[in-house]
């Protein structure tokens, strides 16, 4: 299993980075759009994540991928790495 602090890092990054922000004002818990993410920014993180890791998310998946921290649990599950 894929070890959480280091897949929260990574993905705290990825969000932060789209959103223009330091990692440390992103709230993990929060959903991205109530923390200045549009509909673009949601598609563009997805589109890093399946980069970064290697995956391929459908549509319906990336929907529920709305906070760091849903993401991070959704790549515990599908990521190998």
């Amino acid at each position: 299993m894929v070890d959480i602090t280091t897949l929260q890092s990574k993905v705290l990054a990825i969000a932060a980075q789209q959103l223009e922000k330091n990692n440390d004002q992103i709230d993990t818990v929060e959903s991205l759009l109530s923390q200045g993410a549009d509909e673009l920014d949601c598609i563009e993180i997805v589109m890093r994540l399946e980069e970064q890791f290697g995956l391929e998310i459908n549509d319906t998946d990336a929907d529920l991928l709305t906070s760091v921290d849903a993401i991070v649990e959704y790549l515990q599950k599908h990521t190998k790495e």
